[in-house]
């Protein structure tokens, strides 16, 4: 008896934003970690998620102070903060979050990074001091 495999992908999610910024005024994947989709005037836009913002929030602020990201996705289990499937943080959804120019109002599609208008979580500058601590750590651990 042989099992047929279907070769058929689902359609990826598609996000309307409502900017004139972004030149295909869409993004394909899923909602990052702290946000969510409502429909609006016919669009559908992205807005933070107010359950989920802070516990994103606090995750910068950890490693803006050089916490690991164990210690990180520790404190952040204890906060209750899970994936959108329900699971605990993993290393790389964490280091995938505190990497991602969309908590500051930018969105990154085909390696080109552009200004969108949606509500950053983060400011500018937390999100350039994690940035440099990520490259820090990175240094000291080659």
């Amino acid at each position: 008896m042989h099992t047929q495999i279907s070769t058929q992908r689902e359609e990826p999610h598609i996000i309307t934003f409502s900017s004139d910024c972004f030149p295909i005024r869409r993004a394909i994947g899923i909602t990052p970690l702290g946000y969510k989709k409502v429909f609006t005037n016919g669009e559908i836009i992205v807005i933070p998620d107010k359950d989920v913002a802070d516990k994103v929030i606090l995750a910068f602020e950890l490693a803006a102070r050089g916490k690991s990201f164990r210690k990180i996705l520790k404190t952040l289990d204890a906060e209750g903060l899970r994936s959108s499937r329900g699971n605990v943080l993993s290393l790389s959804s964490l280091h995938n979050m505190l990497t991602n120019p969309f908590y500051i109002g930018l969105v990154r599609s085909n390696k080109e990074i552009y200004d969108e208008q949606h509500e950053p979580l983060i400011s500018k500058s937390l999100f350039k001091r994690v940035q440099k601590k990520l490259k820090q750590n990175f240094r000291k651990n080659q």
